[in-house]
């Protein structure tokens, strides 16, 4: 039986990580599920050694001690779960990049704890505020006037009114 699944990067570079890691990607389970446990299980990604790199290491992790509900569910400071606050401890564009890996390999639990984070990162933020976050200037955020949107999207004014 194998107990490790090879991926090769784009950049040629390869990890190896235990079977039940992979597994927690849909993606690869679903490869995994189709595949002999004996045979040599190779797969070929279109992620860069970079982007793979911090999913790699949460997979593992996760595989062997994953966080419950109430982590994410308000929760992220449980020192319990050390190795998962360190790994939130990053910048939003970090983030915001961890979770698009996370996305495309149907990763739920990383997705999860990367939009729990990002969203306390961004919550009650005033526009400027944001703009620092995610590292937008100003000057390029649009500035279209509430009289805009309403025009534009009338149903949104007719929603608020009626609560």
């Amino acid at each position: 039986m194998t107990t490790s699944v090879t991926i090769i990067t784009s950049d040629n570079n390869t990890f190896f990580i235990p079977r039940e890691a992979a597994m927690i990607s849909n993606i690869l389970a679903s490869s995994l599920e189709d595949e002999d446990e004996d045979e040599d299980q190779q797969y070929p990604l279109p992620l860069t050694f970079e982007k793979l790199r911090p999913v790699v290491d949460f997979l593992i992790e996760y595989s062997k001690r994953p966080y419950d509900s109430d982590f994410i569910n308000g929760k992220l400071d449980n020192k319990e779960y050390q190795f998962y606050i360190d790994f939130v401890n990053r910048s939003f564009k970090e983030l915001y990049l961890i979770a698009e890996t996370a996305n495309f390999l149907d990763a739920t639990p990383l997705y999860n704890i990367l939009l729990a984070k990002m969203s306390q990162l961004t919550k009650n933020k005033t526009i400027e505020q944001l703009s620092v976050i995610v590292d937008i200037p100003m000057d390029k955020i649009s500035t279209r006037s509430e009289e805009d949107l309403e025009s534009s999207y009338p149903w949104v004014k007719q929603l608020l009114d009626s609560n």
